[in-house]
Order: structure tokens, then C-alpha cells, then sequence
């Protein structure tokens, strides 16, 4: 009995461990642009590794057409900050945006900054109210288990052009796990690798052993995330200067 009971205890601290790490937090927001009449619905949802995704709708607009957000947290100084980048359905990078967060008091805080746009202002405050997460909406974060495909990303320099990347995704013949990965980016300068990784769990797991450099490639439905895991501190020799695999790279149709 005593080792059945056991056998349980070990078997509610796994179920627990891996609901934590599936544990998705939802956020949703009404906000207005300072000194203007822009106004947005914002949703978002962050998981345990401080991925957050979700959408922004600008209801001020004639479409109110839904524009993809994704990004991650940081916390410091008593703080929590979600990140974004907001994309356009062509993967067009066209705005930053940063909610802050008081752990203390639950105050929050948010601006918008435009995208190397000269032509625009560089940024609006955004004056936030909680509101309740939207139905029908969420499940943005469940990892993908058909992670082949083309992601991609792009915005227009003021001064340099066109930049963006790129992540490509194949299966390979007579192995279902293991596929091929293509990455490249122009951002500020190129960097590019290609390498075979085996797929598990919504994860590939690559290295890049010229530059002591190991990543992750996070998979979900209509995105992926590059980040380095360890190195990253250091410049890829094998790269342009200040150019890095990481960044998040959305489906394209």
C-alpha cells in the first residue's frame, strides 16, 4: 500500500509540474492613444517560457481588421513588461508596443512606437482599462505538431531598405521527427544556417558549433520563436556583425 502510495504522489507532482508548464495566463485590454482618437482592443496570452501572443484590433479604424502581436516578458525593478512587435497579415513588422505592469500595485502602462517610420510620430502613450478576455479567442500558444512550413518576417529601414528573415521548415523522407531547417536573416546584416533537427514536443533543438552557440526553435501554429540558449552573448563569426538567428518569424498562408 505504502508504495502505491508513493507510486501516486510521484505520478500528482508530474501532472502538476507539467500543467504548470503548460499554464497559459490571459490578458485583454481596451486602450486610446494620448491626444488622439485611436482607440484598440488588445488580447494576449503568456506561457511559462514568457512567450506572450495575441492579437491587436484597432476599433477606431473603417476594417478593424484583427493585426497579430508577439513578443515576451521581462521583469525587473518591480516590474513586468510584455514586449511586442505587431505584424501585418504579409508578416509586415509595423509597430512596438510595451504594456507595463507593477507587480506591487497591478498599475499598468502602454505605448506604441512605430517602425523606423521617420514619417511618423515616434511613439503614443496608450491609456489601458482591464477588460474580460474575449470568447472564442486564445489557444495561440498550444505548440504545433505540423511545424512544416515557410515563417517569415519584414520591415522598410528608413535608410537601408527592405529587411526582414526567414525560417523554413521540411520534413524529411522516412523520418517523421527529424526535418530540415533553413534560416536566414537580413537584420541588420545576414546570417544564415541550415541544419537537420529532430522535432519533440513543439521544440527543435539545434547548435551552431563554430560560434559555441546552441538555440531553440519554438513552434506553434502560425509562428515560430528562434531564441539562443546559451552564447548569446557573443558575435557568430560565421554572421554579419549584430546579426543573430533569434526573433519571431510568422506563418505565411
Amino acid at each position: 500500500m505504502k508504495r502505491l502510495s508513493a507510486i501516486l504522489f510521484v505520478l500528482t507532482m508530474f501532472v502538476i509540474s507539467l500543467s504548470a508548464q503548460n499554464a497559459v495566463n490571459k490578458y485583454a485590454y481596451n486602450g486610446k492613444f494620448k491626444n488622439t482618437k485611436i482607440t484598440v482592443s488588445i488580447w494576449f496570452e503568456e506561457n511559462a517560457d514568457g512567450i506572450i501572443s495575441g492579437e491587436i484590433v484597432y476599433t477606431s479604424s473603417k476594417h478593424k481588421t484583427p493585426m497579430r502581436i508577439l513578443g515576451s516578458t521581462t521583469v525587473g525593478d518591480g516590474v513586468k513588461s510584455f514586449n511586442f512587435t505587431e505584424f501585418q497579415k504579409d508578416g509586415l513588422k509595423s509597430g512596438l508596443i510595451q504594456i507595463k505592469r507593477k507587480l506591487s500595485s497591478g498599475a499598468i502602462e502602454g505605448t506604441w512606437n512605430n517602425y523606423d517610420d521617420p514619417d511618423k510620430p515616434v511613439s503614443y502613450d496608450i491609456v489601458l482599462t482591464p477588460v474580460s478576455f474575449p470568447n472564442g479567442k486564445g489557444g495561440t500558444l498550444a505548440y504545433s505538431s505540423a511545424p512544416a512550413g515557410k515563417y517569415s518576417y519584414h520591415y522598410k529601414h528608413f535608410w537601408k531598405g527592405e529587411l526582414g528573415g526567414s525560417v523554413e521548415i521540411n520534413n524529411l523522407k522516412g523520418d517523421t521527427k527529424r526535418m530540415s531547417i533553413s534560416i536566414y536573416k537580413y537584420d541588420p546584416n545576414i546570417a544564415e544556417y541550415e541544419e537537420k533537427l529532430l522535432f519533440e514536443k513543439g521544440v527543435f533543438h539545434g547548435s551552431i558549433e563554430s560560434c559555441d552557440i546552441t538555440y531553440d526553435v519554438y513552434v506553434f501554429p502560425d509562428f515560430v520563436r528562434v531564441i539562443y540558449t546559451s552564447g548569446e552573448d557573443k558575435d557568430c563569426y560565421d554572421f554579419g556583425a549584430f546579426t543573430t538567428l533569434e526573433g519571431f518569424y510568422l506563418k505565411m498562408k
